[in-house]
């Protein structure tokens, strides 16, 4: 994601409008358009009011674009999703995830089971051949 979609981002979850924002942090309503369409960058003393205002780290905006250390948009609106979730749904959620998680294990315990005992026949047929 570029420094201007991180930022639509971030102002979009907070529910401020660009007006509103621009007003937050003093600036003109066209300059946090001009940010979020990446025709520009705030200075740092802005970026520092952005991210105070958005409640998110300097990190986020100006992060590398290694895409193995970005989540994607959806990734991160599920994220959202789930922590503005009731305890009840995020419990289904955890059980869900666990049991997917535990019958995976599962496999493969008895895949591990199942070449361990084959290579114990095997062994053995040799030995007494």
């Amino acid at each position: 994601m570029t420094f201007g979609q991180k930022l639509k981002f971030a102002r979009k979850n907070k529910k401020y409008t660009q007006k509103e924002l621009a007003e937050a942090i003093g600036a003109k309503h066209n300059s946090v358009s001009n940010w979020e369409n990446d025709q520009n960058k705030p200075d740092p003393d802005t970026i520092e009011l952005i991210c105070n205002v958005l409640d998110i780290s300097a990190n986020y905006l100006l992060g590398t674009n290694d895409p193995q250390t970005q989540l994607s948009p959806e990734a991160i609106q599920v994220a959202l999703e789930y922590d503005k979730a009731e305890l009840t749904k995020q419990n289904i959620v955890r059980l869900t995830l666990g049991f997917e998680l535990k019958s995976k294990v599962t496999v493969l315990y008895e895949q591990k089971q199942d070449l361990a005992e084959s290579v114990a026949e095997k062994d053995m047929t040799t030995e007494y051949k």
